[in-house]
């Protein structure tokens, strides 16, 4: 600190000097500086006198001397080059009693519910969620108390105004009692409606928790911020269904295919799966694809595909002769009798 701002060198006192004494030195010297008295250099007297003024105003002022004694201490106790450790000055609103603050605790964990597209848990994608959650309040950092002090709004927490003279409001301390922050009213956050666009990775399952790390709400006392754990609602699609890592699915299969058995194909999402159908399959009957359901990106876990057979009749089938039909129909009669 410069001596133009250290009071007590202004008045040529130590720290430990009692009241009485400075009041002594400031009749002293302002007697020896007064503009009357100096009429050979009556500008420089003026500028001393001013500084005798704003140090006797703070230092006989026991509540504004135990602030300014606290900014003196955290001034000194820094060890930057900038004497304040890259943080405001005291009379800039900085905090010389941070090391009272209590243990700063985490915020509260914040849940939502998002309706998302299938496709996005499938392959992955990023999606927007608007969450009713708080912010840090920004007028006291969180805390919700300034410990009884805050920046004089009038000076800027400078103790003087912009022509030189002492802050009338703040009387050349700079700051102002104020135990309670009146933005937050002592809550230390305040109410934030915020977006948040959010990665999903590729083989999310329909029933998984997705925990967004600092996206809660803020701790108090500047404490660190809770999660956000975002549950999923999936949008229905037409093709397809999502539980949990298992994916369902409708394939067709031909009609001889289905009575006879053998193979079917269908696409997945950009895919081909090869399906085996037994022999004898029904419309609407489920055949399971182990391991070809959604991939699990954090475990690793693999899901099945389930398929949801639909007849699809054979384009010749629409131009089959009486002949063929008969043949047909007599070998289903013939079947049938068996049984």
């Amino acid at each position: 600190m410069s001596n133009s701002h250290d009071h007590y060198a202004v008045l040529g006192i130590g720290e430990a000097a009692s009241a009485q004494e400075i009041t002594q030195a400031y009749r002293r010297l302002a007697m020896k500086w007064h503009p009357d008295r100096n009429r050979e250099n009556i500008e420089a007297a003026e500028r001393e006198f001013k500084r005798l003024g704003e140090a006797y105003r703070v230092l006989s002022d026991p509540k504004q001397r135990e602030l300014y004694d606290a900014m003196r201490l955290s001034a000194r106790s820094n060890t930057n080059t900038n004497g304040f450790g890259g943080h405001k000055p005291f009379w800039s609103n900085a905090d010389p009693f941070e090391a009272r603050r209590p243990a700063s605790e985490r915020g509260k964990d914040l849940k939502a519910k998002v309706t998302v597209p299938l496709e996005t848990l499938v392959s992955g994608g990023e999606i927007e969620v608007k969450v009713n959650g708080f912010a840090t309040c920004a007028a006291c950092a969180g805390h919700g108390r300034f410990d009884g002090y805050a920046g004089c709004d009038r000076c800027g927490g400078q103790g003087y105004t912009d022509t030189g003279y002492l802050c009338r409001k703040c009387g050349g301390a700079g700051v102002l009692f104020q135990p309670t922050c009146v933005v937050c009213r002592g809550k230390g956050v305040i109410k934030q409606k915020q977006t948040l666009s959010i990665k999903v990775r590729a083989g999310t399952p329909s029933n998984a928790t997705l925990r967004v790390r600092g996206a809660g709400e803020p701790g108090p006392s500047g404490g660190l911020r809770g999660d956000l754990l975002l549950t999923f609602s999936v949008k229905p699609h037409k093709l397809y269904k999502l539980l949990g890592l298992t994916l369902t699915a409708d394939i067709k299969v031909d009609f001889v295919t289905a009575l006879l058995g053998g193979t079917a194909h269908c696409e997945i999402f950009g895919r081909t799966v090869k399906a085996t159908i037994p022999a004898g399959a029904r419309a609407g009957r489920l055949i399971t694809v182990p391991g070809e359901g959604l991939k699990h990106p954090s475990t690793g876990e693999a899901g099945d595909l389930k398929l949801r057979v639909v007849l699809d009749l054979p384009e010749g089938a629409r131009k089959l002769t009486k002949e063929h039909k008969e043949i047909l129909k007599s070998m289903f009669e013939a079947a049938a009798a068996r049984s």
